[in-house]
């Protein structure tokens, strides 16, 4: 489901806050780095005999990721929690370390009030969503039946 007039672009960094569509200049970077990523997944030829059933969680797992998918990440103690895909957006390439999705992700942990909120980088991330989806769902499928019961 989509949400409202959320966009992916940067604007509530670089823009002040103004609603709008990407730029033509914005979008065609965010095209490129897209294609970038892609090449650079470079699929193994393990990869392509994984069958279909993995080339959904493929892309379920390219960056950028979607909003609403479910994450597990190395929260500031070090430790793993699960969360929510709230916003994202893309890091110039002299703020991304090498080799990493120039990507980050305002995530919601599932387990936190939402004031802990807070932007992530591609490189906490533990779990992508192929993963981590599941067992998150499980997760609160178990907390919704332990806590009306």
């Amino acid at each position: 489901s989509k949400k409202g007039k959320r966009s992916d672009s940067k604007r509530s960094r670089s823009s002040g806050g103004r609603s709008g569509h990407l730029s033509g200049a914005a979008a065609e970077s965010m095209a490129r780095a897209q294609n970038l990523q892609r090449q650079n997944s470079g699929a193994t030829e393990l990869d392509e005999e994984a069958g279909e059933e993995d080339d959904v969680g493929d892309r379920q797992d390219a960056h950028p990721l979607a909003l609403s998918a479910y994450l597990k990440v190395e929260w500031t103690d070090g430790s793993h929690r699960y969360c929510t895909i709230i916003e994202r957006a893309q890091l110039p390439p002299e703020a991304t370390e090498e080799g990493a999705a120039p990507w980050q992700y305002y995530v919601h942990y599932l387990d936190f009030n939402r004031r802990m909120d807070d932007w992530v980088e591609a490189s906490k991330i533990i779990e992508l969503p192929s993963v981590a989806t599941p067992a998150a769902e499980r997760l609160l499928a178990e907390r919704s039946h332990h806590g009306h019961g």
